[in-house]
């Protein structure tokens, strides 16, 4: 809603129900451990909203400030059917920034600072012989987002942006928490400890990449060059920040042939082509830790066609 020619003010109102439900049954040996059925229903309902004002400085630049409200409804774990379902997720996020336009489009840039306060954050673990998701405690982020792309001139395209991120739990006294078992034991401990202060898993202190594109004519056709580099400080994969990914870099790159009509297209791409190692996955157990990787060196070629 414009308050002014230059001045705009957004709302926005969402209810949201939920229903879960949990239909388990224990069985051991073939034979049914009991109590051997849980049923479980619970209901989970929440006010959500946005509230943003923008105000255009010049027609290529605009400030603006945001509030925000959401929420993840709780549920139950499957692998622990008579615990307590978890709590739902609810999420505060104040947003400021800037946008803008400058040199006849040739220069896009943002800029935005942000404060994320979450309240009962859903916190996966990874114990001996389950895995699921529990209530934790508050927590908070906040850091600076910046993304640009110019246009220095009319075949090349530069792109990139970075994020800086602060992150941690609050008072958390009863967390899961795997430490490695002492020599000459191998695997890992399952206890209940303290993790006040802890990042939150599968948070970067910092990323961000670069790209170029470049565009060759070839008669009528024309043929791109594209790639990026992305930069990530690595992360701690589960609450108690004993298992972490180092940092790592991600190059990518294609070369991409555009027939005259524009809508045939042909491409070699490759992705990691350095073949970093890096987790999606690292959970602790009795008897070592388990990891899964994001996909290796890959590459391809690929046939377009726009109709």
């Amino acid at each position: 809603m414009p308050l002014t020619d230059a001045l705009n003010f957004t709302a926005g109102l969402r209810y949201t129900t939920e229903k879960r439900s949990l239909n388990a049954e224990q069985i051991l040996g073939g034979v049914p451990v009991p109590p051997s059925n849980y049923e479980q229903e619970k209901r989970y309902s929440k006010p959500t909203w946005r509230v943003a004002l923008d105000y255009k400085i010049t027609p290529d630049v605009m400030i603006y400030t945001s509030y925000n409200r959401g929420f993840k409804s709780g549920g139950f774990n499957p692998t622990t059917p008579g615990e307590d379902p978890f709590k739902p997720e609810q999420l505060d996020a104040y947003e400021g920034g800037i946008k803008s336009e400058l040199f006849d489009r040739k220069l896009r840039f943002n800029l935005a600072a942000f404060y994320y306060n979450y309240k009962n954050i859903q916190v996966p673990y990874f114990l001996i012989n389950t895995i699921g998701l529990k209530t934790g405690p508050k927590a908070t982020i906040y850091g600076v987002d910046f993304d640009f792309e110019a246009h220095p001139f009319q075949q090349l395209r530069l792109f990139g942006g970075l994020s800086l991120l602060h992150d941690k739990f609050g008072h958390y006294p009863d967390a899961a928490l795997s430490p490695p078992n002492p020599p000459p034991l191998g695997g890992n401990q399952s206890v209940v400890g303290d993790a006040t202060g802890n990042r939150l898993p599968f948070t970067s202190t910092f990323s961000g990449n670069i790209g170029a594109a470049y565009e060759i004519p070839v008669g009528d056709s024309k043929i791109t060059l594209n790639g990026n580099l992305y930069h990530n400080s690595g992360f701690y994969a589960e609450t108690d920040n004993l298992r972490r990914q180092p940092a790592y870099e991600l190059v990518s790159g294609s070369i991409q042939w555009t027939d005259a009509t524009g809508k045939l297209t042909v491409s070699v791409w490759g992705k990691n082509l350095t073949n970093e190692a890096v987790v999606t996955m690292l959970a602790a157990s009795g008897f070592g830790t388990g990891a899964s990787y994001q996909p290796p060196r890959t590459y391809g070629a690929t046939l377009g066609y726009a109709f």
